[in-house]
């Protein structure tokens, strides 16, 4: 049986994985679904605390999703606790980079995040990423870039880095025919994707 423990992105809450989770159970394998803290009232390490008291409460290691800027959450949370993980799917993502915002994510991909995309400049979106690496590095990972998102000059730029990451960051890439919110546009075709890259 696979676990699988999915992270929303920002401004969202566990409701947007709502459509695929049925579909995962169907098929036999478990789901957790964490919510993240209201971002105008929270930080972070508040994000990252709370998958990170999720991965421990799993009874195995899991695949880990991250959708937009779960992506950024679940990675810190899966550096601190690795061998909860068995792989990671980040869902349209930016490109965890240490050092790096969510907000200088997308600026340095070409965009602005309050203009382009909306975001507000809550603190998760605006605090550097920080974490050991090298037990991140290890960990199975594939990045799924969704054809028709409005998220769509992030995820080409973290793309080129999935490419140039590939080999000493354990990274494939795959493709979605959806818009940004994968798991809402084209559930389906997004749990068996999730299905089949857990196999």
């Amino acid at each position: 049986m696979t676990s699988f423990l999915l992270v929303h992105g920002g401004s969202r809450d566990e409701n947007v994985w709502a459509p695929i989770v049925p579909i995962l159970q169907a098929n036999g394998s478990s789901v957790a679904t964490p919510s993240l803290p209201d971002s105008a009232a929270s930080t972070f390490e508040e994000h990252v605390s709370v998958v990170v008291t999720a991965l421990r409460e799993e009874p195995e290691p899991v695949t880990l999703v991250g959708h937009s800027y779960g992506g950024l959450v679940m990675t810190v949370a899966a550096a601190r606790t690795p061998t909860a993980v068995v792989r990671m799917i980040y869902l349209d993502t930016a490109y965890p980079l240490p050092g790096r915002s969510l907000f200088d994510l997308i600026s340095e991909a070409g965009a602005d995040p309050v203009a382009d995309f909306g975001l507000d400049s809550d603190p998760p979106f605006t605090t550097a990423l920080s974490y050991d690496e090298e037990p991140w590095l290890a960990i199975p990972k594939i990045y799924v870039r969704a054809v028709h998102s409005e998220f769509g000059v992030v995820s080409e730029a973290t793309c080129n880095l999935v490419r140039e990451h590939a080999d000493d960051a354990n990274w494939t890439i795959r493709e979605i025919d959806a818009r940004h919110n994968v798991m809402q546009d084209r559930p389906l075709a997004t749990a068996q994707l999730l299905l089949e890259a857990a196999n």
